[in-house]
């Protein structure tokens, strides 16, 4: 699994690629949690992630909750990643529509 940052606008996009899974959950939120969000939040551009299980999706609620204004959100979820969010009822929790 890898991250990358970017700014655009001043939105911060975090680009995750690989399987956010039990093995790299722990890692992928270390990382996510050091990036400085901008006044928008956190973008989290999903569109390369390949696998999401419950403890990515542990992670993803975890940083949303440590987020100083509460603000992440996906953008371009990859097709297992909608998927999967659709199932567990979260598309609207992470700005993707209602469930």
């Amino acid at each position: 699994m890898d991250v990358s940052t970017r700014t655009e606008d001043g939105v911060t996009v975090a680009t995750l690629q690989g399987d956010f899974d039990a093995h790299h959950s722990d890692t992928i939120l270390a990382e996510l949690a050091k990036i400085e969000p901008g006044p928008s939040g956190l973008v989290l551009d999903m569109s390369d992630v390949t696998f999401l299980d419950s403890a990515g999706i542990s992670a993803l609620i975890t940083l949303r909750e440590q987020s100083p204004n509460g603000s992440v959100t996906i953008a371009r979820p990859s097709a297992p990643v909608e998927r999967v969010l659709g199932i567990v009822g979260l598309l609207e929790l992470f700005g993707l529509g209602t469930a």
